[in-house]
């Protein structure tokens, strides 16, 4: 026999250690430990079974309390919703009247524009007669030298245009 043969024969036994005895007290301690469980799985399932026994009112209420839940969560949607929806509009709102702001400063820069080229133009026209009605080269220069210091600012505001011409006329008279 060789020996792989010897050994595939033999059996291998396992040797059980021995139970460890355990003491008085220790036992004691275990048989309490479990009574105490034993008592614990007894209430939890007395709770299990009341909890069972829920009444038909309690259950309708709890449908009814549910119900009421959902429609506020309803409620309260449509009125994110509206908000939204009027916040939008007010958004809406402001940028038109912004707009409108806009297009009224365009318009009224546009009329004071056209305002001050009226006044120009006028000054133009007034200075083209009073030089026109110049008798002499001295008169023509003389006014001339005037009306060109006159500057625009003058022009545009009509009270100081009206005290300067008058100076002028006086001056030109005498």
């Amino acid at each position: 026999m060789t020996d792989t043969e010897l050994f595939e024969n033999v059996e291998i036994v396992e040797k059980k250690k021995p139970k460890r005895k355990l003491t008085e007290a220790q036992l004691n301690n275990l048989k309490k430990g479990r009574e105490k469980m034993a008592e614990k799985r007894r209430l939890l399932k007395e709770e299990k079974a009341q909890d069972k026994h829920i009444t038909k009112e309690d259950k309708k209420a709890v449908k009814e309390n549910l119900k009421i839940k959902v429609e506020q969560k309803k409620e309260k949607k449509k009125q994110t919703k509206h908000q939204a929806v009027e916040l939008a509009h007010l958004a809406s709102l402001k940028q038109k009247r912004i707009e409108k702001v806009e297009e009224d400063k365009v318009k009224i820069q546009e009329e004071i524009r056209r305002e001050q080229a009226v006044k120009l133009s006028k000054f133009a026209d007034l200075r083209s007669k009073w030089v026109s009605k110049t008798e002499t080269e001295e008169e023509y220069e003389e006014l001339t030298e005037v009306l060109d210091k006159i500057d625009e600012e003058t022009i545009l505001d009509h009270s100081k245009l009206e005290t300067t011409l008058l100076d002028i006329m006086e001056r030109y008279k005498g």
